[in-house]
């Protein structure tokens, strides 16, 4: 079973869902089962979780972006209590990576070295 933007959905316990004969009977009706329904909504809300922990682990970059060009000591100092809150809360579920040191030096040097695109509009 898929929502109807062909994701898969799973169950509680984290198998693939697969649908009851009477659900299979109902849904050949039009009818959707409750299960399906609340399965698909936790599916959705995770995907939900994950854009909005995605734009917050971006902002927190940008940030370290514009520390990296203005050497503001009071931006580095928010910078560190936003990614303390960032890796709390996401140490709280099991599908978000944490801001680890290894991810900050990698954007350091991405911003260090341009990129293939930025070399070529430079050309």
């Amino acid at each position: 079973a898929t929502t109807t933007r062909g994701y898969q959905i799973w169950d509680e316990q984290g198998m693939p869902y697969l649908p009851t004969a009477t659900e299979t009977a109902l849904r050949g009706f039009g009818f959707r089962s409750a299960r399906r329904a609340r399965l698909a909504a936790k599916t959705w809300e995770g995907k939900r979780e994950a854009i909005r922990f995605d734009e917050r682990k971006k902002l927190i970059y940008e940030k370290l972006r514009t520390y990296i060009m203005t050497q503001d000591e009071d931006l580095l100092q928010e910078i560190y209590d936003d990614i303390a809150k960032f890796n709390e809360a996401a140490l709280k579920t099991k599908a978000i990576v944490p801001i680890t040191r290894k991810s900050i030096n990698s954007q350091v040097r991405r911003l260090k070295k341009p990129t293939a695109r930025e070399r070529r509009l430079i050309r």
